[in-house]
């Protein structure tokens, strides 16, 4: 499982005009390495897309590092530095070999463990991102202005030799990540919710059995209910509950969801539409992996996994907890928001 998993990325998306280069940055990551032949343009071809150009701007204005690191000779990608002399470009690099990537980063010290990586191939961009300890992203081989049919059909093959691979090895790992948390707290008390709100986040899900409550009960702990109180003053709060509806001891306005079939959850989802927030500034926060953190993943919002209140739990959770355990081994470790403020403090509002 060791080797395999250093060939299955963190995030996979169709271009790098889908990322979300604000939460990786508000996650802590300073450093974009790109590829260039198939991530940023046709393999053998110059030009680049007005959408690739605005993404290197909206970099720009981040105030990051944006590196190039290509296999692919100079002449291919020196145009990039003509127009963009603020970026970093490396040719001739060899991966999967992580030498001259290795040897970049020292001469800028800049730690691999802030970096992203993006590329198209999993046999060498992911790998060397995965091998060096950076945050790894594949995207779709771009062949949108390649003329010559066989440049569209190596980007074709592309596809199909990772399918291949994702077919018999890769859902591992993909159901590693998608019950990998972004952050892993004992109790609901230890969240910091205020970096959380300060970097956008409009609206917080939380379980309700073993999350604020002891299995069973209909009683959210007082501490909790402080805490869920004070925050429904600042932002949206919902509970979403599997559990079937009971009457629950509280004086909170806060709306209940019970029988929510998470991680599927579409009376959830539908009340997310409802209320008008974005997935993306969703917080969901709850004791299970297979429900809670796999529905909040799914869905692309922020997920936060507490430990149980109390070991005593439904067969169906024990069960959960055993997969848990199985796939423990190949989880990864997602982006964490950090809002501390600073120079880019706008960048968390």
């Amino acid at each position: 499982m060791g080797v395999l998993s250093k060939l299955f990325p963190i995030e996979h998306v169709k271009s790098i005009e889908d990322i979300d280069y604000y939460r990786l940055f508000r996650a802590g990551f300073d450093t974009f390495l790109f590829d260039y032949d198939f991530t940023l343009a046709p393999w053998g071809e110059l030009e680049i897309k007005e959408e690739t150009e605005r993404v290197f701007e909206k970099l720009h204005d981040m105030g990051v590092k944006v590196f190039i690191v290509t296999n692919a000779k100079r002449e291919r990608v020196e145009h990039i530095k003509e127009k963009f002399p603020w970026i970093e470009v490396y040719w001739s690099v060899r991966k999967p070999s992580i030498e001259r990537i290795s040897e970049i980063l020292n001469e800028k010290s800049i730690s691999p463990s802030k970096c992203v990586i993006i590329g198209d191939l999993f046999l060498t961009d992911v790998l060397v991102g995965n091998r060096m300890g950076m945050y790894t992203i594949m995207v779709n081989p771009q062949t949108y202005s390649a003329i010559r049919v066989y440049k569209k059909i190596v980007g074709a093959l592309s596809v199909i030799l990772y399918r291949t691979f994702f077919f018999l090895f890769g859902w591992v790992f993909r159901i590693g990540a998608l019950i990998s948390p972004n952050e892993r707290k004992d109790n609901i008390r230890n969240i910091d919710y205020n970096s959380l709100i300060k970097s956008g986040f409009e609206l917080f899900i939380f379980d309700f059995d073993n999350t604020l409550a002891p299995w069973k009960s209909a009683t959210i702990l007082k501490e909790n209910e402080e805490i869920l109180k004070e925050l429904s003053k600042k932002v949206k709060v919902l509970i979403a509950s599997n559990s079937s509806s009971r009457r629950v001891n509280t004086n909170l306005d806060v709306e209940i969801i019970w029988r929510s079939y998470k991680p599927f959850a579409s009376k959830v989802k539908k009340r997310i539409k409802a209320l008008g927030v974005d997935y993306k500034k969703v917080v969901v926060i709850g004791d299970q992996l297979f429900t809670d953190v796999l529905f909040g993943n799914l869905i692309g919002a922020y997920t936060i996994k507490v430990n149980p209140i109390k070991e005593e739990e439904a067969i169906v959770t024990k069960f959960n907890r055993f997969l848990e355990k199985l796939f423990s081994k190949v989880m990864v470790q997602k982006p964490k928001i950090s809002c501390k403020g600073g120079k880019n403090d706008d960048i968390c509002r």
